[in-house]
């Protein structure tokens, strides 16, 4: 009589049957070997798979879990760990002709098994660095970075990269071309990628450097052998940024619409700037929707095009959408999507706090457009006003309300100033990627800037004559050396003029104007029986 054991072995055989019968199954799904599933110690718990997830030593501190529908979970009352066959082999990573690949998730570790890599999976884009700094530490590593929609995959591999670089001897960072959305994509697809296709693509991937850390010129120039693509040529390239500066109420906005159409149908903006096509965005924190609806299409017809298909418009205005909190936004644009975007108005832009004056507080600001930048890959524009008064004698880079940090940071910087003929300005541009701007005239035509070639673009209104320009700098070097000979203590206007060679009118001027200024300061003084001023220095 055959005992209870002997048909607890027979059910135990027949589980062993089914479940191999299933992980077939689950390996035909995934498109991977059932070897590569096994190895990983894959196990069917009733209706859902089990994953182990470990540590560095290899010890299971947690399971992951997927159902037949696809949907993920953990175990409760595990850690996440990483998910690889254990034990890694000594020798794997040695060099990088045959590194550790990193992954993300379970079926791509196992879609790399099954093309014989050596191969390790996180748990999420970001997570498990601590358990990939012991088991990866001096071997050769490659990141598999995947394509995700909004970028995150991207920005998760040069995190974890950034984590593990100082542990590991060489890291590299590739991406499967951008049909595919990672490893098990591009290897389940017809004529998937082979080891030595991925082997090939790494060999021609430079080092992974983080930001910051010094890089042989040799390494910098393989990095970046070509300059980035001109969006606006003359002016920006992708991933660049650039300042549009010029009074209020002059027309900046309409001048932004003529160039957003201008990029999106590959025009020449102004007759002057060809622009390479493709999708731009309007990010519009000053005007109401309705506005903005009623006035690109003027702009549009006015430029002779039926429709303008390529620009997208992101209307903030009142919401409180700082520079800061527009990470969510721009989080969510994918790499590459928009040729440019365009930030209206900028003052609107300042956190609560920050000052525009301060060089500081404009620096971290601009830090935060160049992480935007290159993030999605777009030229940003910013579009933001003139200090008041007259700009007419001032340097392009100075004109601008605000810290000069902000010419300095951006990579071109154009402004509008008035000319001395009613409806007309000239840009000028400071640029850095390109040979330099000639100045270019202007005028008015609702709803368009027109380009004018018989414009005197040195006639600025309100500039000075170059007799005034020069009597400014002999009244500045008057100030400066009264300045420097009352270093020695009080004087009175004779002794100045001694010491100065300045004649009365020359030196009256330049004490009234330091007077003004605070500069200096008097008292009445008695000298040989005369009243005089004796003038000192307010340091």
């Amino acid at each position: 009589m055959r005992g209870e054991g002997y048909t607890m072995i027979i059910q135990q055989d027949a589980d062993d049957k089914a479940s191999d019968y299933q992980i077939v199954g689950l390996a035909r799904e995934l498109t991977v070997t059932t070897e590569a599933l096994q190895k990983l110690g894959v196990t069917r718990n009733g209706m859902s798979w089990l994953i182990p997830e470990r540590d560095a030593t290899g010890d299971v501190i947690g399971q992951a879990k997927r159902f037949d529908d696809g949907k993920k979970s953990f175990v409760a009352g595990g850690n996440r760990g990483l998910t690889y066959s254990h034990p890694l082999d000594n020798y794997a990573g040695a060099s990088m002709a045959d590194p550790v690949f990193v992954v993300e998730g379970m079926s791509d570790v196992a879609a790399g098994l099954s093309m014989g890599l050596d191969i390790v999976g996180r748990p999420s884009a970001t997570g498990g660095a601590e358990h990939l700094i012991e088991l990866l530490r001096d071997r050769h590593v490659c990141i598999i970075a995947e394509n995700d929609d909004n970028g995150a995959g991207q920005k998760g591999a040069k995190k974890i990269a950034e984590k593990i670089v100082g542990s590991v001897n060489t890291l590299r960072i590739v991406s499967p071309p951008k049909e595919y959305k990672d490893l098990r994509s591009w290897y389940a697809a017809p004529g998937g990628v082979l080891m030595q296709d991925l082997l090939e693509l790494v060999a021609e991937t430079p080092e992974y450097r983080p930001a910051g850390g010094p890089v042989p010129l040799a390494t910098l120039i393989a990095q970046h052998p070509n300059l980035s693509s001109p969006v606006i040529d003359g002016l920006l390239r992708a991933g660049e940024t650039m300042n549009v500066i010029a009074a209020s109420k002059v027309g900046k906005s309409w001048l932004m619409y003529s160039l957003l159409a201008s990029i999106a149908t590959s025009g020449r903006w102004l007759d002057t700037f060809q622009c390479d096509a493709g999708p731009v965005l309007l990010i519009d924190n000053e005007l109401h929707p309705q506005t903005i609806a009623n006035r690109l299409p003027k702009v549009t017809t006015a430029m002779g095009l039926m429709s303008c298909p390529g620009i997208d418009v992101l209307p903030l205005r009142g919401t409180g959408t700082t520079l800061d909190r527009l990470a969510s936004s721009i989080d969510k644009i994918e790499q590459g999507h928009y040729k440019a975007i365009v930030l209206d108005a900028w003052y609107r832009f300042i956190p609560q706090g920050l000052s525009e004056n301060s060089n500081a507080d404009i620096m971290g600001l601009y830090n935060l457009l160049d992480q935007y930048a290159e993030s999605t890959g777009s030229a940003l524009v910013a579009v933001h006003h003139a200090s008041k008064g007259s700009q007419g004698d001032k340097a392009v880079t100075d004109v601008g309300a605000g810290a000069g940090a902000q010419s300095r940071a951006a990579d071109a910087h154009v402004v509008l100033r008035p000319h001395e003929d009613e409806g007309h300005v000239v840009l000028e541009a400071a640029v850095r990627s390109f040979a330099p701007v000639e100045p270019l005239g202007l005028r008015w035509e609702f709803p368009l800037w027109r380009r004018t070639d018989d414009l005197d673009t040195d006639a600025l209104k309100d500039r000075k004559t170059r007799q005034q320009q020069n009597n400014d700098v002999r009244q500045a070097e008057a100030i400066d050396t009264v300045w420097m000979k009352l270093e020695a203590g009080p004087m009175t206007p004779r002794a100045l003029r001694d010491a100065t060679g300045f004649g009365k009118s020359r030196l009256d001027t330049a004490l009234s104007k330091m007077t003004a200024a605070g500069k200096v300061e008097y008292s009445e003084v008695r000298v040989r029986g005369n009243d005089t001023r004796e003038y000192r220095r307010v340091e």
